[in-house]
């Protein structure tokens, strides 16, 4: 059992460097066209240090769907597993996918991954995901269309390759995680362009504010 739990984590992590998006480098991209800025600020909280900010919570979502109504952010999502060791993300940067390794809403952390922005910089509602505060709402439905209340307790970013394990537990209290990329530009053996991090967010359950 050990060794299987190990196995899924080595895949995992190596799953979620697919959230960085790539593509040909066809051309310079100029700082100013990087659509996250750098550094990102991190931060961390108790979910006891953090209250919950007063947002009026929507009044209506779509089943598997994510909502920062502070932001104006909403993203409907479905489940992916790997495939080859990728992260099935859709193309599209309206959709993200969640990452079915058993957790839930009630249990385990709900890893939700989306990409930052197209190959023509277009931007995705997770593109303002670095401007969530502590106790930012955030409202996810679930596959029968119920909300469910969270609010931020961390904003980080990681090196692609050093993603903490923890990020997608199937056990233990449950927590959301929104994750997207970000950092500076790269170029990888391949030729294509690569974020150097993933910009993370944690969410724990919380009373919906009115």
């Amino acid at each position: 059992m050990k060794r299987r739990t190990l196995a899924w984590a080595v895949r995992v992590a190596a799953v979620l460097v697919a959230v960085l998006i790539a593509w040909p480098a066809v051309r310079t991209l100029r700082a100013a066209e990087a659509p996250m800025p750098l550094p990102v600020t991190t931060w961390s909280h108790s979910p006891a240090q953090v209250t919950a900010r007063s947002v009026s919570a929507p009044r209506a979502l779509a089943p598997n769907t994510v909502s920062i109504p502070e932001l104006d952010v909403q993203l409907p999502f479905h489940d992916a597993g790997i495939t080859g060791g990728w992260l099935d993300l859709d193309v599209s940067i309206t959709t993200g996918v969640h990452l079915d390794n058993g957790s839930s809403l009630a249990k385990g952390s709900f890893l939700v991954a989306a990409h930052v922005n197209s190959k023509d910089l277009s931007l995705s509602p997770f593109a303002k995901l670095w401007k969530v505060e502590p106790g930012t709402m955030v409202y996810v439905s679930d596959a029968q269309g119920s909300v469910h209340a969270f609010k931020t307790t961390a904003l980080q970013h990681y090196d692609k390759n050093s993603l903490p394990s923890d990020l997608w537990r199937t056990d233990g209290a449950p927590r959301v995680v929104l994750v997207t990329c970000g950092g500076e530009l790269t170029v990888g053996d391949d030729g294509r362009r690569h974020y150097a991090e993933n910009v993370v967010v944690e969410a724990v359950p919380a009373s919906p504010t009115a």
